[in-house]
């Protein structure tokens, strides 16, 4: 098994990011990832703040299943 850490930074900053719909497509990147094989099993999100400006981020954690 191997895991990997995917960091979302800023959501609303995501390419194909719709707040009016309220969804969120992932990136390209990270589709390439799921279509080869990779799973997401947990999701973290967080805010945090730089001087007067918060923002949000979320951190995926991947696994994906490999032969011995």
């Amino acid at each position: 098994m191997e895991q990997k850490l995917f960091f979302l930074p800023d959501l609303t900053k995501i390419k194909g990011y719709r707040e009016s719909e309220g969804e969120l497509r992932f990136p390209d990147n990270l589709q390439e990832l799921l279509k080869s094989g990779w799973r997401i099993v947990q999701v973290s999100a967080f805010g945090y703040s730089v001087g007067y400006y918060g923002t949000e981020a979320c951190v995926l954690l991947l696994q994906k299943e490999t032969a011995i």
